[in-house]
């Protein structure tokens, strides 16, 4: 039997699974979940399902991070070749072709901090944009029973780590060639990936389940992104900007990651310092977190007939 076509030539009942996933999900039934949702019970549950399938977790992150690069000649050289690429542009024109213009604190080489701004920024936006096509790309696993595709997002998160531990390799390398020594200081970068990750899984959360229903959600993340990319204090300082629009770039939570990695390698400093920054990232993350999980829970079970 062919599926009943609609006037616009559209599947009812692909529309039917859009229109009853997304019925009555308005504004306030978000907030009603949200203070309904015993988020004990719910961190607990997330957690103990993250120790039962943390195996799991790292053969779907390797071969994830494989299929990526299987059908290049170059294969995973190009995951290095790109970044590196980039990088390398960055700093020829600001290094030279805006010599004068201060760009970091006077003290840090602008190459170490240009690397240690973009590496941070590489695993989150490469986690992002790989978690938002989680349930599209691995429908598959939808098909079994015993999954949970709330874990999805941790599985690109995983992937995109790789790399990002080949580039920590590359940017320990140069600062030791700088003169940087290890320090008690680089302790704190689990905590500081950690955090970046609860944002991942956040947004993760939130942009995969919509992604489902519309293909738009690509595109607006992909923008969203790219705007993030110059809000960000990659290449350029905070101390260029006057302390009201500090106040307002530090509303963009990688900017906290971003200046943490700083902090860590460079600088020498604890990432909580005085200036409320980590407060701050909690303030905007954690409630991301929570719509992400409330909205991903609401719509997971019209995966299915969506993909």
């Amino acid at each position: 039997m062919h599926p009943q076509l609609g006037p616009e030539g559209r599947t009812l009942g692909v529309s039917t699974a859009r229109g009853r996933a997304l019925s009555g999900f308005t504004t306030d039934t978000v907030f009603e979940n949200l203070f309904d949702l015993p988020l004990k019970a719910a961190v607990a549950k997330y957690l103990s399902r993250f120790d039962q399938n943390k195996s799991l977790l790292v053969l779907l992150a390797l071969d994830d991070f494989r299929q990526q690069y299987r059908n290049s000649y170059l294969g995973v050289l190009w995951a290095l070749l790109r970044p590196m690429a980039f990088v390398g542009a960055v700093w020829f024109v600001f290094a030279y072709g805006f010599k004068g213009v201060k760009l970091t604190d006077g003290q840090t080489p602008f190459l170490l901090h240009l690397l240690s701004g973009y590496v941070p920024w590489l695993l989150f936006s490469e986690s992002v944009n790989g978690a938002m096509n989680a349930i599209v790309s691995k429908r598959f696993l939808l098909r079994q029973a015993a999954f949970q595709p709330s874990i999805l997002p941790l599985v690109k998160f995983g992937s995109a780590f790789i790399l990002h531990l080949v580039f920590l390799v590359i940017l320990v390398a140069l600062l030791v060639g700088h003169g940087y020594q290890p320090t008690i200081y680089w302790l704190q970068l689990p905590v500081v990936i950690l955090l970046l990750l609860l944002l991942v899984v956040g947004l993760g959360w939130l942009t995969s389940s919509l992604r489902v229903f519309s293909s738009d959600i690509a595109q607006f993340v992909g923008v969203v992104i790219q705007i993030g990319f110059w809000m960000t204090p990659i290449f350029w300082s905070l101390e260029m900007l006057s302390e009201n629009v500090q106040n307002m770039v530090q509303l963009n939570p990688m900017v906290f990651i971003v200046e943490s990695y700083r902090d860590v390698f460079i600088r020498g400093a604890w990432v909580w310092r005085s200036d409320g920054g980590i407060l701050i990232y909690l303030l905007i993350t954690l409630p991301i977190v929570l719509v992400g999980g409330v909205v991903f829970k609401r719509l997971r079970a019209h995966f299915g007939d969506m993909i």
